[in-house]
């Protein structure tokens, strides 16, 4: 359908509700913000490039309800696709270009990339060609700039078939997910990217396949996360959490949001890049995951068959007691030095360190915490499904503080004065405590533990150590990957308003700057607008 078809349609307000009430539900309360939104996407595709045959793509932005930082490990999620999402119209063209517009053209510049010129031969591996840093130095936009999304998407499909001509298309894109908010506007940019991309040049790719190919495109940036943001934003269902378990990526089990409780994301407005310094601490806790595996796997060689993941360190699967589950710690230092990863795992070093790119490599590894974070994450998202289920938001709610605890850097006790570092070590004593405390007290598992994974910043830990004064909060905790971005409220039906009111307030009061609340609602992962709605 062309533009001014389009046009016509979203003009008229019954008309675009047929369209949109699939990915929101009949009752959704901001289906003329969509509808206008979505206009002003079509009257920005005209003005830049003419009453085309389009196509038009949503793609939210997700969370991740519980089970953070895991999803990479193969552990098992709760992901809902938020309405907070990102417009993209397309077109075809018939040689290697993208030009693409935005509606924000002050925060986003247009672009012209002609990939006749960029793309030579391809004769190595993905995995070869983004750790090249000649090529990506030349490739790679300085400054995070947007368009590196859609060169890491071209490239990535690039490599399906060198000898088949990839044709480009042009773009418009209008979104409202918060920028570095940790609510992965990233993924939901690339999704829609590689989604166009694939309807224009015909390609025929399973949803796993699509998933695959947006968490390795999304590489192309830097960063090395997993593919629970892309699970996310393509297989989500409206008003539903969905399990979602990885490699062999697969939708365990789906369950109805509960009508009795809602979700407030707060903003800290801090962002949450993954660049420079940020982009180091990221990939470090990364690293501190893989090293940590494999000494266990090295100093455990009775248990090394039964472990391919971070999620394999279970009670079920290793037939050992949580306590025993944690006496594995034991075996594997608190702390290493970046150096000695290949004095303790010199079979590994070239194929460790080589999968990860540091502007400024860490001196230390904190193993110990980052792994118990870890095991104790991957337990709680397994409970917290359940609770769900049964609708026990009081549980629900003190996993949510326990868990951001794994993340915390600091601690208010009191909204006056100072915070106080938050502790994480995980000495021989300390653990040796816990280990005691899972063998004598019944009602402690090993889901209560929190471990230090520390990527929370001040202002998220002022908002939950807040939100547990304020009622009608059950729970709260960082969302996100973190270093800035956005904390999750688990708030009572009723009370979203006078919780917002309380929260910026005393936000603006302690930190002399704002923050920003919304509530958000499930929706229905990306698609292609139909040119029917029959």
């Amino acid at each position: 359908m062309d533009v001014v078809s389009w046009k016509r349609i979203f003009r008229n307000n019954n008309k675009a509700a047929k369209y949109l009430k699939k990915y929101y539900g009949s009752n959704y309360n901001r289906m003329e913000e969509k509808r206008k939104e979505i206009l002003k996407l079509l009257n920005l595709h005209e003005k830049k490039f003419g009453n085309e045959q389009i196509i038009i793509m949503r793609t939210p932005g997700r969370i991740n309800l519980m089970g953070r930082h895991v999803d990479h490990q193969g552990c098992h999620v709760n992901l809902i696709a938020i309405d907070k999402e990102i417009f993209l119209s397309s077109s075809k063209r018939r040689d290697e270009k993208i030009l693409a517009h935005d509606i924000d053209d002050n925060l986003f510049s247009s672009i012209y990339l002609d990939f006749s010129c960029l793309v030579g031969k391809l004769d190595e591996t993905w995995y070869d060609f983004i750790k090249n840093n000649d090529k990506m130095n030349l490739l790679r936009s300085r400054g995070g700039h947007w368009e590196n999304y859609f060169k890491g998407v071209y490239f990535r499909l690039k490599f399906l078939d060198q000898n088949r001509p990839l044709r480009g298309a042009n773009f418009c894109v209008n979104g409202n997910i918060p920028i570095a908010a940790g609510l992965s506007s990233s993924s939901a940019l690339t999704i829609g990217i590689l989604e166009s991309l694939v309807w224009w040049n015909e390609l025929r790719l399973t949803d796993d396949q699509v998933i695959q190919l947006a968490s390795e495109a999304e590489w192309f940036t830097g960063t090395r996360g997993g593919m629970g943001d892309h699970v996310a934003i393509k297989k989500c269902k409206k008003h539903t959490v969905s399990r979602v378990k990885f490699y062999n990526t697969k939708i365990l089990d789906h369950c109805p949001f509960p009508e009795e409780i809602e979700l407030l994301l707060v903003n800290s407005l801090v962002p949450a890049d993954k660049s420079g310094t940020k982009r180091d601490k990221f990939n470090e806790k990364i690293l501190a995951y893989e090293v940590g595996f494999n000494l266990l796997k090295k100093e455990c060689p009775s248990l090394k068959n039964k472990l391919n993941y971070l999620r394999d360190i279970n009670s079920e699967n290793l037939l050992l007691s949580e306590a025993e589950i944690l006496k594995l710690l034991l075996k594997i230092p608190e702390k290493i030095q970046f150096d000695e990863i290949e004095v303790f795992l010199p079979d590994k070093w070239q194929e460790i360190t080589s999968k990860h790119d540091f502007k400024h490599r860490p001196k230390t590894l904190s193993l110990r915490k980052v792994m118990a974070f870890g095991f104790a994450e991957c337990e709680r998202s397994k409970h917290f499904f359940h609770l769900l289920k049964i609708k026990n938001f009081e549980e629900m709610g003190k996993l949510m503080y326990i868990s951001h605890d794994g993340d915390r850097v600091v601690n208010f006790k009191s909204f006056r004065a100072r915070p106080s570092p938050h502790d994480t070590k995980l000495t021989n004593q300390t653990l040796q405590r816990l280990i005691t405390l899972l063998l004598t007290s019944p009602s402690f598992k090993l889901q209560y533990m929190s471990g230090g994974y520390e990527c929370s910043i001040p202002e998220i830990d002022f908002i939950v150590d807040l939100s547990k004064k304020i009622r009608g909060v059950k729970g709260a905790q960082l969302i996100g990957g973190g270093m800035g971005g956005c904390a999750l409220l688990l708030v009572e039906k009723g009370y979203s308003k006078k919780i917002k009111q309380i929260i910026l307030k005393k936000y603006q009061k302690y930190f002399k700057k704002k923050c920003s609340i919304f509530k958000i609602t499930p929706v229905e992962g990306c698609s292609i607008l139909p040119e029917t709605t029959d």
